[in-house]
């Protein structure tokens, strides 16, 4: 006994998802070049960073192609199939970097060590 949207609610809510994925889609395409553009992409924490927004980047797109599956997919079964796989894949990537930033932060700040001392 749901609440049934109507369809300019549903397309409301396709418009808003599409906007906000595609802005966040061109926030980390950002991220990724003014990372590369610095010297500083060869620091653990940077290579974190980066591989943080890819992982949105790819996450996001999955998000922003959701109107394309429900055209172009009739039957709704193999392209579903393959966004829902890279929206959980690229969220759990997201979360992994999300967990190795603040383990390196703690290592580095509270624990006053410095990361390349680590690997030696």
């Amino acid at each position: 006994m749901g609440y049934n949207f109507t369809p300019s609610e549903t397309s409301a809510f396709a418009i808003s998802a599409a906007v906000s994925s595609g802005i966040s889609c061109v926030a980390s395409i950002t991220l990724i070049l003014i990372c590369f553009s610095q010297r500083k992409h060869l620091f653990s924490y940077w290579r974190l960073i980066v591989g943080l927004a890819f992982a949105d980047f790819f996450q996001d797109f999955s998000y922003l192609i959701s109107p394309l599956v429900t055209i172009f997919d009739t039957d709704h079964h193999y392209l579903c199939n393959t966004q829902g796989f890279m929206i959980q894949f690229f969220a759990v990537a997201a979360n992994l970097y999300i967990t190795m930033i603040s383990i390196h932060i703690f290592i580095t700040v509270y624990q006053h060590i410095d990361v390349p001392v680590l690997f030696q």
